[in-house]
């Protein structure tokens, strides 16, 4: 490679700082996070190192964005929380595939993570599901293949047919990583705008997971956790100890009252 081209690598467990030094030109070296594969709109970090210079960042950043990417700041610790997160409550919606209790929705680099994730935590909810081994395996990777746990055309949504549980198909996924995300609050370095921003930049979705707590309603939130876990007795589902300390506290119920996991 020409000496006067930067270097650049997508990052998500590897050191920038330890590619800076490897690559032997590490003023013009930096790490690109990504949370999902990239795409239009899609957010990117720029990772930068004690040792990169400010130029080679501007040069990035600027290819970046003429790709259509849009920079925001996430941070390792978030991102990773981040990832366990989402990929924790798309594995639990393949087991309820596998299980015929829900029709998929799609199927992309999630088993790649999960197994990533698994060896490093060795916790059972990042065991890939055998369902999603078996799509990878045939081929089946989601939309971007055209066939994943559905076939894609350009156009078109597909009703989900639900049988009759408690909580329906949402709350059965969704309460279980709000429950995931209240337990990260037991490390001291969690941070809860830095994971919701984290979760909405990265992932792309409307708010994150603190922010729709708070939404939702936090006493309304306990709630729904209790009646799930009488109904289920599911780990996932016990109502975490900070969220049962919030909702004490006279008026902290979220958006509602002005406070909960954020001041409103």
């Amino acid at each position: 490679m020409p000496a006067h081209h930067g270097v650049g690598d997508y990052l998500f467990s590897r050191l920038a700082t330890r590619l800076a030094i490897a690559s032997g030109r590490p003023q013009s070296t930096l790490g690109i996070r990504l949370l999902i594969p990239p795409c239009a709109g899609a957010a990117v970090e720029i990772v930068r190192t004690s040792m990169t210079e400010g130029r080679s960042a501007e040069v990035l950043t600027s290819a970046l964005a003429k790709a259509g990417l849009a920079h925001a700041d996430m941070g390792a610790t978030a991102s990773r929380d981040a990832t366990r997160l989402v990929h924790a409550y798309l594995n639990r919606a393949v087991d309820l595939y596998a299980q015929g209790e829900i029709t998929g929705e799609a199927i992309d680099t999630a088993h790649v993570t999960l197994r990533a994730l698994h060896d490093e935590t060795g916790e059972a909810a990042y065991e890939p599901s055998p369902v999603l081994t078996r799509l990878l395996a045939e081929g089946r990777l989601g939309r971007k293949t055209g066939r994943g746990f559905h076939a894609y055309d350009a156009f078109g949504k597909q009703v989900v047919d639900s049988p009759d549980r408690a909580g329906y198909i949402v709350n059965y996924l969704l309460f279980p990583y709000l429950a995931d995300a209240i337990r990260l609050l037991d490390r001291p370095d969690a941070d809860i705008t830095a994971t919701d921003e984290a979760i909405r930049f990265g992932y792309g979705h409307p708010m994150g997971p603190f922010a729709l707590l708070d939404t939702i309603g936090l006493d309304v939130s306990l709630a729904i956790l209790r009646q799930l876990h009488k109904e289920f007795s599911l780990p996932d589902l016990t109502p975490p100890e900070p969220l049962m300390e919030l909702t004490a506290l006279q008026g902290a119920f979220g958006r509602k009252t002005g406070r909960g996991f954020h001041l409103w």
